[in-house]
C-alpha cells in the first residue's frame, strides 16, 4: 500500500513539474471579426497560430501582447502566462507607405509578420525548427508581381508578401 501511495505521489510530482500546462487565450480583434473569442492551448506548443481576424478596409498586421501593440506575440509568451489576452493591430488597406510580409513555417515553430516601410529592408527572421527537419530558406508563396524563388533579404520590399519555409528531411545520425 505504501509502495502505490508513494507511486502516486511519485508521478503527481513529476507530472506537476513538467513545466507545461494550459493557456487561456483571448482575442482583442479592435473591430475586426473572428471565428472564436477565446482557445485554450498547451503552453510548449509552438507550432501553434493565432487565428487571424478580418476587418474590413484593412490588413492584418499582427498580434500584441498589450493594447498599446508595442510587444508582439511570439510563443515563449506561453510559458510564462495561464491566460493571455492577444491585441490585433492592422493597417489600412488603402495606405503604401507599409506593407506586410507574412511567413508561413509548413508546421515548424511560429514566425510572427512583419510592417515594413516601402523600400525599406526585411528583417531575416530567426530560422523556424521543425521536428525531424532542417531549415534550408525562405520562398516567395505568393506576391502581386509574381515573385518566384529564394527570398533576397537585400531586396527592398515593395509589395504585401507572403513567404514560405521549406525543410530537408533530418538525416538520422547526422549532426546538422
Amino acid at each position: 500500500m505504501k509502495k502505490a501511495l508513494f507511486i502516486i505521489l511519485f508521478v503527481f510530482i513529476l507530472t506537476g513539474c513538467s513545466g507545461t500546462h494550459n493557456v487561456n487565450i483571448t482575442y482583442e480583434t479592435n473591430g475586426g471579426t473572428i471565428l472564436k473569442p477565446t482557445e485554450v492551448i498547451n503552453s510548449n506548443s509552438l507550432e501553434w497560430y493565432p487565428l487571424v481576424p478580418q476587418k474590413n478596409n484593412s490588413f492584418f498586421v499582427n498580434w500584441y501582447l498589450n493594447p498599446e501593440l508595442t510587444d508582439i506575440y511570439s510563443p515563449e509568451a506561453l510559458a510564462n502566462n495561464k491566460s493571455l489576452t492577444l491585441y490585433a493591430k492592422y493597417i489600412d488597406a488603402d495606405q503604401d507607405q507599409y506593407f506586410i510580409v507574412s511567413f508561413v513555417s509548413m508546421g515548424g515553430t511560429f514566425t510572427p509578420n512583419q510592417l515594413v516601410q516601402t523600400g525599406s529592408l526585411l528583417v531575416e527572421p530567426t530560422a523556424p525548427v521543425k521536428s525531424g527537419y532542417v531549415f534550408l530558406h525562405w520562398v516567395y508563396a505568393v506576391s502581386a508581381t509574381d515573385k518566384q524563388g529564394y527570398v533576397d533579404f537585400l531586396e527592398p520590399i515593395t509589395e504585401h508578401l507572403v513567404l514560405e519555409a521549406v525543410y530537408m528531411e533530418a538525416t538520422p545520425g547526422r549532426k546538422e
